[in-house]
């Protein structure tokens, strides 16, 4: 996508992309918010817009894995507290 000429962006893409990205467990974000509009993931990116696009799906893709991350440390921690409770009492 980066480097089609508009003809074959269109050919592509035409309307049809949008500002979202699917990430690695199949949920959907949107990558860009409008001021004018609260449903702005509902249109679509321009040919001029394509590397600001690309930018933001890396951005969302390369950070999704520290979610996963945080996540699982709170889950990881919130066991072994009540885990340790858990045998003190016994």
């Amino acid at each position: 996508m980066k480097t089609m000429d508009e003809a074959t962006f269109m050919a592509y893409c035409g309307d049809e992309l949008l500002w979202t990205a699917m990430l690695s467990d199949g949920s959907v974000v949107q990558l860009k918010s409008s001021a004018l509009d609260d449903a702005s993931s509902s249109h679509s990116v321009h040919f001029s817009d394509r590397l600001s696009y690309i930018g933001l799906v890396k951005d969302a893709r390369m950070n999704e894995s520290r979610q996963q991350v945080s996540h699982f440390h709170i889950t990881t921690t919130r066991t072994t507290t009540t885990t340790t409770t858990t045998t003190t009492f016994v």
